[in-house]
């Protein structure tokens, strides 16, 4: 079998605490997305197409295993796999793509891609993708779906869909092989491993550190009106929505930890080659945002910090954080308590757009709920936008250290935050209520 080194990002969670507690990643770690799509349509040929591109994408073929200490991603051959029928039984295409979104799927047992299909009436279906997030990211799967649609319409034409001109798999052995100034590399590593754990509080004390005992709740940031504000907000300060959101969000971290330096493990996404902008993978960069907040730091002195701290991660993905890890013997375990806040941005991908189905044309139904499950340690914030263009929060917690109640005073506040730039009249006004409320 055909094998290629792992990704950073798969690195990562093979050597996470929550991949070391159970031996494997976790099943229900997934990415999903779901079309509805009105008109006629073939469904022996659906099925054909679904084949099409598992057998087009070795990184759906892939699983990992562990050679020379390293792990490596190795390409099974493929097999004939159709769509799974599903009866709607009444249920709605928002109930049906939150229950295939909840479906587990295995790391470990090619292929890691389950397809799912369910006939609302004769000109009436719902199509759906999930896939492990070991081996595919959010933009990807929604590149899963819209190649679909171009297998189905390349069977219907009597022809197969071209073959990719890159695999994932050969793509990570490009990057990693790529020549690096040694100078460079050792400055990155003393910056990104010099940083002393956060200490954020843990108001929980639980004895047990076998597993992670996750839990999360889902929430507004902004609504619509107020992202598009945010948005000018960050145009008008050079900056990107993603920098600003990073700045209201250590603002109120630093405020609840005794030393003002943060450390906050991020995800970037970049393709680094033209071949990768329609690929399927987890081009996913694990990277540390390192920013200092001095005292009485604000918005317009901390947003040039973010900006830095996010390009300066940016300009440094070549180097993978696992060998900052191995070269950093006192950066924290993740499982080290009060030491992991993970801050997640998930930008609009343009899933919103009609998807031709030969006659027929899909449209993208949102689950009922933004998140799966997913296993957690310490915090982690996930940012992405509802179809209605709201900003929602997903935020997962670990309770062996964190209760409900104080990780969601620590998303009030980051909230609160991004409302006192985008609305100064309304966030004072707010405090001016909250304080009074407090005298009483």
């Amino acid at each position: 079998m055909l094998t290629w080194p792992a990704s950073d990002f798969q690195q990562i969670l093979m050597i996470s605490d929550v991949a070391a507690a159970t031996g494997k990643p976790d099943p229900g770690f997934t990415l999903s997305s779901t079309a509805r799509v009105r008109g006629p349509l073939d469904v022996e040929c659906l099925d054909a197409a679904f084949d099409d591109v598992v057998a087009r994408n070795d990184i759906l073929r892939t699983t990992l295993v562990q050679e020379h200490g390293m792990w490596c991603q190795q390409v099974h051959p493929h097999r004939t796999v159709s769509l799974e029928r599903i009866e709607a039984a009444g249920r709605s295409p928002a109930e049906l793509a939150q229950a295939w979104s909840a479906v587990p799927i295995a790391a470990d047992r090619p292929p890691v891609i389950r397809g799912f299909l369910s006939r609302l009436s004769d000109d009436d279906h719902l199509v759906g993708l999930s896939c492990n997030h070991l081996y595919i990211d959010a933009r990807s799967i929604t590149i899963a779906v819209q190649e679909l649609a171009q297998a189905y319409e390349a069977r219907l034409a009597g022809r197969r869909i071209a073959p990719l001109a890159l695999q994932y798999g050969a793509y990570v052995q490009h990057q990693l092989s790529r020549p690096r100034d040694e100078e460079t590399l050792r400055s990155w590593l003393r910056t990104s491993g010099t940083f002393q754990p956060m200490s954020f509080p843990c108001d929980r004390d639980c004895g047990d550190r076998t597993a992670p005992v996750p839990a999360s709740f889902q929430a507004t940031v902004l609504r619509a009106a107020d992202v598009r504000r945010l948005e000018r907000w960050a145009l008008s300060h050079r900056t990107t929505p993603f920098c600003a959101l990073l700045t209201g969000f250590a603002l109120a971290v630093a405020a609840r930890i005794p030393g003002r330096d943060l450390a906050i493990p991020s995800i970037i996404e970049k393709r680094g080659h033209p071949d990768t902008r329609t690929m399927i993978g987890p081009f996913l960069h694990p990277v540390i945002l390192r920013m200092s907040v001095p005292a009485g730091s604000s918005w317009e002195t901390l947003t040039p910090t973010a900006r830095e701290a996010v390009l300066a991660a940016y300009e440094h993905t070549h180097i993978p954080l696992s060998e900052v890890h191995a070269n950093s013997p006192d950066m924290p375990r993740f499982s080290q308590r009060g030491g992991y806040i993970m801050f997640q941005y998930l930008p609009r991908y343009g899933s919103e757009a009609p998807i031709p189905f030969g006659a027929a044309v899909g449209a993208t139904v949102d689950p009922e709920s933004l998140a799966g499950r997913m296993e957690t340690i310490g915090i982690t914030v996930r940012l992405r936008h509802a179809p209605n263009g709201d900003l929602i929060g997903w935020v997962g917690h670990d309770l062996r250290d964190h209760s409900e109640g104080q990780v969601r005073a620590l998303f009030d506040d980051f909230a609160a935050a991004l409302t006192d730039v985008v609305r100064p009249a309304d966030g004072r006004a707010s405090r001016k209520q909250a304080a009074q409320g407090a005298i009483r």
